[in-house]
């Protein structure tokens, strides 16, 4: 059987219709339903949310107060003043030189021979850590630099004999001092002698330059002196 109502069947009345739209509740049901449909919240939309006026506030004053502190504690941003090498006296503040670069001169041209730990070659090549040649007169250590040196030498009671080329021409005399007070000054090696300056390379140069190596001989006649 069909449940399709005739075609000249009569039209529900208003009534009827609104017991078929509402079914058989109550009328103050109705009104609870509605009300708790109206409780519900709106459901969300696109489109632009103004900020609140006081957030806008807290963050121009959290800038404001954040600029203040920056423009007083920076030190006009110089990195001078949280460098912890510098020693400040009074309200002067000293900037070290760098560092010489005696370690890739001593790299390149001497390790090698005296190796990375300056303990040298037993029997070939002297060490240069607490030598007294080493922390002796620097013209001396200057001297065997820039001319070499060969033949027999005795280094803290143990005997050597080999040949050292001379470093004169292929070094200037800011690296011969860089790398001298490299070693004379390698607290690593419990070594504390002087730097040497390269005006002092530059006077041995001019009264000592020669063509032949030295000998320790010549080096402790020329440059007398112990450990500084």
């Amino acid at each position: 059987m069909s449940d399709q109502q005739p075609k000249d069947a009569p039209a529900p009345s208003d009534k009827s219709r609104h017991t078929l739209e509402f079914g058989q509740f109550p009328d103050d049901e109705l009104h609870d339903v509605h009300a708790q449909l109206m409780r519900e919240k709106e459901e969300p939309t696109a489109g632009f949310s103004p900020m609140p006026i006081a957030l806008i506030f807290f963050f121009g004053v959290l800038v404001f107060f954040c600029g203040i502190y920056v423009a007083h504690y920076s030190a006009g941003f110089s990195p001078l003043i949280f460098d912890e090498h510098v020693k400040a006296i009074g309200e002067r503040v000293v900037v070290p030189l760098p560092p010489p670069d005696g370690a890739k001169v001593f790299q390149a041209t001497c390790q090698a021979c005296h190796q990375a730990d300056g303990m040298g070659i037993a029997g070939s090549f002297p060490p240069l850590v607490q030598s007294e040649w080493v922390l002796g007169p620097e013209e001396r250590m200057i001297a065997i630099v820039l001319n070499g040196l060969s033949g027999p030498i005795e280094v803290k009671g143990k005997k050597f004999n080999s040949v050292m080329t001379p470093l004169g021409s292929s070094l200037n005399d800011a690296k011969i001092a860089a790398v001298l007070s490299y070693v004379r000054s390698n607290v690593a090696w419990g070594n504390d002698a002087s730097e040497v300056t390269a005006e002092k390379v530059k006077e041995v140069r001019s009264a000592h330059a020669r063509s032949n190596a030295m000998t320790a001989d010549e080096l402790l006649s020329l440059f007398p002196g112990t450990s500084e």
